[in-house]
């Protein structure tokens, strides 16, 4: 049986977007999405790094959103090689000495030595290692005291807030020309165990079309349950696969996408779309052929209407009596209608018992991408 892995990870503390255009931003968390703004950079924070940042919160989901105050930030340089994205993901550990280590142990390449900063009652102690994954890099942060301090930002005053339904980050994904090297990262730098995956092309399910394909390995903390799935094109047809689109529109690997775990997807649905938030699309024939496939995969019986999650365009997989509920934003070029803004894009997830990656939504989700590519 697997167990926690020797880093000693407790969760994902923060995900970090660096964008250019900052109110866009703050407009679409707020207003779109129903975050709240937690945290707000001091002088300090922006003096030192030239740039300025914002946390938005919602339940154990925090997403930090930093922008540029000088082309010669940290922020800036970013933005000169990427589109905008994810540069940072940290995770929080019980001893940061037992994590550093580790680290050291397993050959982590360490982008800053040991920092310490204080605020309130709250002291935070940190690393941060590069990774194989674009410029991606991963920090490991020690909180003593106060979690709701965060020092060189200063807590915002918000009225009360319309309880939001973003529980927790379910997984992050990540698009890669190649798997092995994140694999092995993950495997032996971070002591993540195998959790599931996956290898495909489209015409296993459509003759006909020429079609691409991937393969897909989920890596897990078991302890955190934190989870990263990395995706790779197939070949043939390498370079026409999305995952390739990707990395070439990203300007390198990088983190794809983020699943935000809701207890009532119909619900979360329903109030995005009232708030102009728009979804990919699902073909009809996805529900045509859905009760097929719920009792082919012994699902059993699910509480939603299938005629609900078709207007909501909701896909739905599992196993052995247990399923989950998925749907997809657009990409932010697409929620923008800015080719610029990028590719990533959200996930929003409700598990109903069942723990995996439904395969079927795996496929249809690529597939859904691909349609959406070839008419962009």
């Amino acid at each position: 049986m697997d167990t926690a892995s020797r880093l000693g990870i407790k969760k994902v503390f923060s995900v970090e977007f660096v964008v250019d255009f900052f109110d866009r931003s703050r407009n679409f968390y707020i207003e779109k999405m129903g975050l709240v703004e937690t945290h707000r950079s001091t002088p300090q924070w922006e003096e030192r790094f030239k740039s300025k940042a914002i946390y938005f919160s919602a339940n154990d989901v925090r997403l930090m959103v930093s922008t540029p105050l000088s082309n010669h930030s940290y922020t800036a340089q970013y933005l000169k090689i990427l589109c905008p994205g994810i540069r940072n993901v940290t995770l929080q550990v019980e001893d940061l000495d037992r994590a550093v280590d580790y680290l050291k142990d397993h050959h982590a390449t360490f982008v800053h030595p040991e920092k310490v900063v204080e605020a309130g009652d709250s002291r935070h102690r940190f690393v941060t290692i590069a990774t194989p994954i674009g410029f991606l890099e991963i920090t490991f942060l020690e909180i003593t005291g106060n979690e709701e301090d965060i020092p060189m930002f200063e807590k915002v005053a918000h009225p009360p807030a319309e309880r939001s339904p973003f529980k927790n980050i379910d997984h992050m994904t990540i698009n890669a020309r190649t798997l092995y090297p994140v694999y092995n990262f993950f495997e032996h730098v971070l002591d993540f165990k195998k959790f599931w995956s996956v290898s495909f092309h489209t015409p296993d399910t459509r003759s006909g079309r020429k079609g691409t394909g991937l393969s897909s390995q989920v890596m897990y903390d078991p302890g955190s349950q934190v989870k990263f799935a990395t995706n790779e094109p197939l070949y043939p047809h390498f370079n026409e696969s999305q995952i390739q689109t990707f990395v070439e529109r990203n300007h390198g690997a990088g983190i794809q996408h983020i699943a935000l775990a809701v207890d009532n997807l119909l619900e979360t649905v329903e109030t995005l779309k009232g708030r102009g938030i728009e979804f990919l699309d699902t073909p009809d024939t996805y529900y045509d052929m859905l009760p097929e496939r719920i009792a082919k995969q012994n699902i059993g019986k699910i509480r939603e209407e299938i005629k609900d999650l078709k207007k909501a365009g909701i896909l739905v997989d599992g196993e052995n009596g247990d399923y989950l509920l998925q749907i997809f934003l657009k990409d932010a070029s697409g929620l923008y209608h800015e080719e610029n803004a990028g590719p990533f894009f959200f996930e929003i997830i409700q598990r109903c018992g069942h723990p995996g990656f439904g395969e079927g939504n795996f496929r249809a989700l690529f597939e859904a991408i691909e349609m959406q590519e070839s008419v962009s």
